[in-house]
């Protein structure tokens, strides 16, 4: 059961993202909702961690900060609609942000809430 639950998910979101339905928003919209002990820490625990650092541990000399090969990683949704060399919010998108595990930012809000929450309008969306 937990198996087709999985893959019925894992396609849903598939088709969603394919849909065009859901967007990068980049970190820092997340800390909107997510900081300070009232829940839990959970921003600050992400930036005290690796993921907070990634993009600052390529190798610009060697050429890793344009690597995409390496931006793959080290980058929130790199050629997937956040990450994007030379893009104006690019700096949005650098190291492994909330979105990696969690998805584009708008199906997080949508998926957290109902429709134009309070968390919807600190981020700009109207539904």
């Amino acid at each position: 059961m937990k198996i087709g639950l999985t893959v019925f998910l894992s396609l849903a979101l598939v088709s969603a993202l394919a849909s065009g339905k859901f967007s990068y928003i980049g970190s820092k919209k997340c800390m909107l909702c997510h900081k300070g002990p009232a829940h839990h820490n959970v921003w600050e625990k992400w930036e005290a961690s690796g993921h907070a650092k990634a993009f600052a541990a390529l190798n610009a000399a060697k050429g890793e900060d344009q690597n995409p090969e390496c931006l793959a990683c080290h980058t929130t949704g790199f050629k997937a609609g956040g990450y994007e060399l030379g893009a104006a919010n690019a700096k949005d998108f650098e190291n492994v942000g909330c979105e990696v595990c969690h998805g584009p930012g708008v199906q997080g809000t949508e998926r957290h809430e109902g429709p134009q929450t309070s968390c919807d309008q600190r981020l700009g969306h109207s539904r």
